[in-house]
């Protein structure tokens, strides 16, 4: 699919396997980026089903968000299935359980402080005994999900600080108390 749409492709068009966002900052804009997209699709043959395309829409479900013009956010229904959630009873089910909750990771803040003791139960040599430590991080965890923030495209002339640390394992920017991201142990995080 890239392929066929590479000449359309960049920062306001997006291709994932069969899913094609197209935006732009006003009607017109986005109406010429459409007439290039039909024009590709008929070039290529490829042929597009009106039952589930969406055309000019203030914001779309696109690869489990909704991305809209305030930003992205975390579809609700996701966040059903983990609120629903039983206690984990093994160490696999804990994992399980945070792979399901790390998809959400950039939507809740201070997640890896809020993940940090149900992590230590999967550390190499460790007993999984579920604790009261364990059980408040489960309900805060959960809590968080219920409460994700939505994620902003960062304002060019925004005013940014860096903070870093001597232990080198991270640094965040932050226009003005907001996250951006940061990185720790070499991979980059949001």
């Amino acid at each position: 699919m890239d392929a066929c749409f590479e000449p359309l492709l960049g920062d306001d068009a997006f291709c994932y396997i069969d899913d094609i966002v197209i935006c732009g900052d006003d009607f017109e804009s986005v109406l010429a980026k459409v007439e290039l997209f039909l024009k590709q699709c008929r070039k290529t043959g490829f042929y597009l089903r009106l039952d589930k395309s969406e055309w000019f829409k203030h914001q779309v479900k696109y690869l489990g968000h909704v991305v809209g013009t305030d930003g992205i956010k975390v579809q609700e229904k996701k966040t059903q299935t983990i609120v629903a959630a039983p206690r984990p009873e093994s160490r696999r089910g804990l994992q399980s359980f945070l792979g399901v909750c790390g998809y959400l990771r950039p939507f809740i803040p201070r997640y890896s402080d809020t993940t940090a003791p149900l992590f230590d139960l999967l550390k190499k040599g460790a007993e999984f005994k579920w604790q009261p430590a364990h059980e408040r991080a489960f309900e805060a965890l959960k809590e968080a999900v219920q409460n994700t923030v939505t994620l902003h495209a960062p304002t060019p002339t925004g005013t940014y600080i860096i903070e870093t640390d001597a232990s080198e394992l991270g640094s965040e920017v932050q226009p003005h108390g907001a996250t951006l991201g940061h990185a720790r142990e070499g991979a980059v995080r949001s």
